[in-house]
């Protein structure tokens, strides 16, 4: 039901969101008045060698009030395409309001990935704003924990990848998501695909040629207690900046990267349901 033309497709996605956020506007966890933003679509995504549909998380924005300020100026409609047009910050190659896509490190692992594909060597390897044309991104997650709303402690890291309750009263945006964007792979951390099959979403991920799993591209996820994404081989040795240019993302992106060529021959690639 996907569509090739981006402005359509952006139009589609906001059309359903605010018909969605009419009704039924922020839950009751979340901060008030700040609407989801729809997934960022590539302006080559419909031309790329396969439709690549990439989720991080879930919307934080418990540590920028001035943000938060600022979001609630805008419009609805606005503050939906709040991922387009943003100007990259210091070190960075983009801005999509996603942390670990504005860094680099969950593009870069996403395009190593690809490269295990007949068709991967299509796919830009010489930045990360190139890749990130080529393909969509969001957060299944699309409202921001307010922490007023839980405790009175004031915390920054509100993640909920692992609460399905969470995403079960957001499934209409996700299936909106799929709807509009048609992907034949999608790439997303293990805990929010448990979690999202929880909620009631698991028909979504019948219809793709692949459900790639991974870990959520973060220090601690990859080398944290009783993780095991280590690479074996030293820094040193990690064949993980071949074709990359001046892509820029945080160092533990390559460890993990490095950990799946080392893994490669293990993995079936052919298989619907891959867990990395």
């Amino acid at each position: 039901m996907g569509v090739d033309n981006r402005e359509v497709l952006k139009e589609r996605l906001t059309d359903e969101y605010q018909q969605e956020y009419s009704k039924t506007c922020s839950p009751r966890w979340a901060f008030e008045d700040i609407a989801p933003a729809i997934p960022y679509v590539g302006e080559e995504y419909h031309d790329a060698p396969a439709k690549v549909f990439i989720y991080a998380s879930a919307e934080n924005l418990a540590g920028d009030l001035h943000h938060l300020q600022e979001l609630r100026a805008r419009s609805v409609r606005q503050q939906m395409h709040r991922s387009y047009g943003l100007r990259p910050r210091e070190r960075q190659d983009q801005n999509v309001h996603i942390e670990p896509i504005n860094n680099g490190a969950l593009l870069k692992v996403a395009r190593h990935i690809l490269s295990f594909y007949p068709f991967g060597a299509e796919f830009s390897s010489s930045s990360s704003k190139a890749f990130l044309e080529q393909v969509s991104v969001a957060n299944p997650g699309k409202f921001s924990i307010d922490p007023r709303k839980l405790d009175r402690k004031p915390r920054k890291n509100l993640d909920y990848a692992d609460d399905p309750g969470k995403f079960a009263v957001q499934r209409s945006y996700v299936e909106t998501d799929f709807k509009h964007l048609a992907p034949q792979i999608v790439i997303l951390p293990r805990k929010v695909f448990d979690s999202l099959q929880s909620a009631g979403l698991d028909p979504l991920f019948q219809k793709q040629d692949h459900i790639i799993l991974i870990q959520q591209v973060q220090f601690q996820a990859i080398y944290g207690k009783g993780k095991r994404r280590q690479p074996t081989a030293p820094r040193p040795d990690w064949n993980t900046s071949t074709d990359y240019g001046a892509w820029r993302s945080p160092w533990y992106a390559s460890a993990y990267m490095q950990w799946i060529t080392e893994n490669s021959d293990r993995i079936n690639w052919a298989e619907q349901t891959i867990v990395l």
